[in-house]
């Protein structure tokens, strides 16, 4: 069973990344349940979240571990993706056989079997006083939750990487529900753009500023074509198209790092700093900054050095390229099934 939610304030992150280990386990034979907040679904449509249940508005960490045990008899697995959950969340589940916990943060106490946090950078060190002595740490970008398609897609998009399309291709995904409105800083830039340019725009119906961009699109005037996707499950597709791409500094950037797709990278939440600094230290992106700093004009000076400068867009590919291979979630569910052995 899967414990994590997806939110408008919160995004998809969470629940993205768990889905993807849940779908290299049922390969393997797991049968998944998901439990989370009734919006989750909603704010990913697109996701096959098997048999969903959701959890009651306003219950407290024991409270949800109670509930959940009225509606399992047992599990063999328990994973955890949730800021807000601890040990005391995890030790009240006691219908669950093992306890594993996916974590970026090192800020809290957990009462686990396997922890996995796969931050660029992140030392097993940072979780010793966090977890019990039988907890098994994996981190690193070794553990980085991709799908299937991201591995298969690898040899394709790096291949690519040599030229421009024409006109070239841009892809910006700023979350699931991008909080801070990053998707209309681009606009902005896009508007005062001074060559011709294909752009596709992720962004869900369920942002809170979704009908402003809307708006914005509709009296964009510049040599920018502008095609929005409210979500979609073709992600490792679209890196392999695009030239160059403008995104958070979330769990998508192991899939832009594992296809060297160059990208302007932004913070738009307080857990990407870390990622962000080690992925520009690595020199495998251009880091703008946090979101609420980085306006349209940084946008645009920042897409124009991209695509005039070739060199550069070769090194951010070869460099994002190495830290990631794509084979993460296999490494964790080979640990996961060791848990049993």
């Amino acid at each position: 069973m899967v414990r994590a939610d997806a939110s408008a304030v919160l995004g998809g992150g969470h629940v993205y990344r768990c889905h993807t280990l849940v779908s290299e386990l049922q390969g393997r034979g797991w049968s998944p349940v998901f439990a989370g907040a009734p919006e989750t679904q909603a704010v990913l449509p697109f996701l096959d979240l098997a048999s969903f249940l959701p959890i009651p508005v306003g219950l407290n960490p024991r409270e949800q571990a109670h509930f959940l045990a009225e509606k399992l008899d047992s599990v063999s697995l328990l994973i955890v993706d949730h800021y807000d959950l601890d040990e005391t969340f995890e030790q009240a589940c006691s219908f669950a056989a093992r306890r594993l916990v996916v974590d970026d943060l090192a800020n809290r106490r957990h009462d686990c079997d396997l922890l996995v946090d796969q931050t660029l950078g992140r030392g097993r060190r940072e979780y010793r006083s966090l977890v019990p002595d039988r907890c098994r740490v994996l981190t690193g970008s070794r553990y980085a939750l991709l799908r299937p398609d991201f591995r298969r897609a690898r040899a394709q998009s790096l291949s690519r990487r040599e030229s421009l399309s024409s006109p070239p291709k841009l892809l910006v995904m700023c979350g699931a529900t991008d909080p801070t409105n990053l998707s209309g800083q681009v606009v902005q830039a896009l508007a005062a753009f001074p060559q011709e340019v294909e752009c596709t725009l992720v962004l869900s119906p369920q942002a809170p500023f979704y009908a402003e961009v809307m708006e914005d699109l509709k009296v964009l005037e510049s040599q920018a074509r502008v095609k929005v996707l409210p979500g979609t499950d073709r992600v490792a597709e679209l890196m392999v198209e695009s030239d160059i791409a403008i995104g958070a500094a979330g769990s998508t950037s192991w899939e832009r790092c594992c296809l060297g797709l160059p990208c302007l990278t932004v913070v738009v939440a307080e857990n990407q700093d870390l990622i962000g600094r080690h992925l520009e230290e690595r020199k495998a992106t251009i880091l703008l900054g946090r979101a609420e700093d980085v306006k349209a004009e940084v946008i645009r000076r920042g897409l124009v050095s991209l695509l005039q400068n070739n060199d550069l867009r070769r090194e951010l590919s070869e460099n994002s390229s190495q830290l990631i291979d794509g084979n993460g979630a296999a490494r964790v569910a080979d640990a996961i099934e060791e848990l049993y052995t």
